[in-house]
C-alpha cells in the first residue's frame, strides 16, 4: 500500500463527497478542489465587478457577502478579501463597471 496517499478522512471536506470518495484517486480529488476553488474565486470577483451593491457588501463584510453566494472559502482565501486595498481598487472597478454599462443593465434584475 502506498503510504504517501492520504486516506479519505485526511482529504479536505468537500461536502457531498469529492472525487476521492467516489472512487477517484488523490490527484483527481486535488485537481477537482483546485478547479472548484478557482471557479468560486472567479464567481466572487466577477459578481463584485458587475454588481455595485455586492461589491460594497464584499468590502464591508466579506464573509457575509460570500455566504450569500453559497460559497465557502478556506481561511486563507477569505483573509485575502479582508486584506485587499479597497480604496486603491475602487476607482478601477467603478471605471470598468461604468465603461461596460453594468450598473444600468443589472438594475433590471440581477
Amino acid at each position: 500500500m502506498d503510504t504517501d496517499q492520504p486516506t479519505p478522512s485526511q482529504m479536505p471536506n468537500t461536502e457531498g463527497g469529492g472525487a476521492y470518495d467516489q472512487g477517484g484517486d488523490y490527484q483527481t480529488a486535488s485537481l477537482r478542489a483546485s478547479t472548484e476553488r478557482e471557479v468560486a474565486l472567479r464567481l466572487i470577483v466577477s459578481r463584485a465587478i458587475v454588481d455595485a451593491d455586492f461589491y460594497r457588501h464584499l468590502k464591508e463584510d466579506p464573509q457575509a457577502a460570500i455566504d450569500e453566494l453559497h460559497i465557502r472559502l478556506d481561511d486563507a482565501d477569505l483573509s485575502r478579501f479582508h486584506r485587499l486595498d479597497w480604496a486603491r481598487l475602487d476607482p478601477h472597478v467603478e471605471a470598468l463597471r461604468g465603461e461596460l454599462g453594468f450598473d444600468t443593465a443589472l438594475r433590471s434584475g440581477w
